[in-house]
């Protein structure tokens, strides 16, 4: 199949799924009721929710650099934080992290001739990294919050689980990611930085919509849709979180149109920081790059 047709194919696949979702989503809620919520929002909060989530991706950027450091390339601070907004614009479009993570391996690999198998290791396991840290806070306030009934009995299986992650990752990666092994502790300290800003980011949210209860509830199924976003099947992620607080509200007790809000204004903060990558459009200088000589022997970009 010819490559044009096969990427037209995927885009047209993509774009009927965002737009079933977002009709499903609308068509389960009373988007007044929504719209109402979201415009009596604190704008206090809603300042303080961007200002935190802008802080979660500068340490998810610090994350990126060590990965690229481990196998040589590399970057100023300031222009591997521009390389990481221009990724996420792209991913605002192409769900899934693809657009962004792709872009990236192709500017570097023009940039430090690095093979495009070890820049693609590199990206590969700074999103598993931080899915990872995901998953446990998810996990965890599940536990603490008030939806943990739905473990039942089985909750000591979850809180094992709990316990289990961390150490079972750390052995898969030290296997799978030698070369990149080794800057786990640091790396996982800026997952936990990352999700943590993105925590007090989705207090704040809550806070504006002037939710006062079930607030980790809220917190725990937002993280677990985040994970679900990552399968690409939408633009942004967008339809997602909103469909899992539908299917779930009855169960757990919590607000759907609450819930709807929460995810919408959740996506419009990343838009907006997303965004600022537009600006930033073209191929960035090479002077914010140097290859390490000692791996692989090139050398510094002109």
């Amino acid at each position: 199949m010819n490559e044009r047709i096969k990427k037209n194919l995927i885009l047209a696949a993509k774009l009927t799924v965002t737009g079933l979702a977002i009709v499903l989503v609308f068509n389960k809620v009373d988007l007044n009721e929504v719209g109402e919520t979201i415009l009596k929002a604190s704008p206090i909060y809603l300042f303080l929710a961007l200002l935190l989530f802008f802080l979660s991706k500068l340490f998810a950027a610090v994350r990126l650099k060590y990965f690229f450091t481990d196998i040589g390339v590399i970057l100023t601070s300031q222009y591997n934080f521009r390389l990481y907004l221009i990724g996420m614009f792209h991913n605002l479009y192409l769900p899934g992290g693809v657009g962004g993570d792709g872009y990236k391996v192709y500017i570097l690999h023009q940039q430090s001739k690095k093979p495009v198998k070890k820049l693609i290791s590199a990206v590969l396991f700074d999103r598993i990294n931080g899915l990872v840290v995901l998953l446990f806070l998810a996990v965890l306030l599940s536990l603490i919050s008030s939806i943990s009934f739905i473990y039942g009995e089985y909750d000591w299986a979850v809180w094992l689980l709990l316990f289990l992650i961390y150490p079972v990752y750390a052995i898969l990666a030290k296997w799978l990611f030698p070369t990149l092994h080794k800057s786990l502790v640091a790396t996982s300290f800026y997952s936990f930085m990352t999700q943590g800003m993105q925590l007090v980011c989705t207090y704040f949210l809550l806070l504006s919509l002037g939710v006062d209860e079930n607030i980790m509830a809220y917190q725990a199924l937002f993280m677990i849709a985040s994970i679900l976003t990552i399968v690409p099947v939408t633009f942004g992620g967008i339809g997602v979180r909103e469909m899992v607080f539908i299917a779930s509200y009855q169960t757990l007790g919590l607000d759907r149109d609450i819930g709807v809000s929460f995810s919408l204004l959740f996506f419009v903060i990343t838009a907006m920081i997303s965004f600022s990558g537009a600006f930033l459009w073209e191929k960035p200088k090479e002077n914010g790059v140097l290859v390490d000589k000692d791996k692989e022997g090139t050398v510094k970009s002109s």
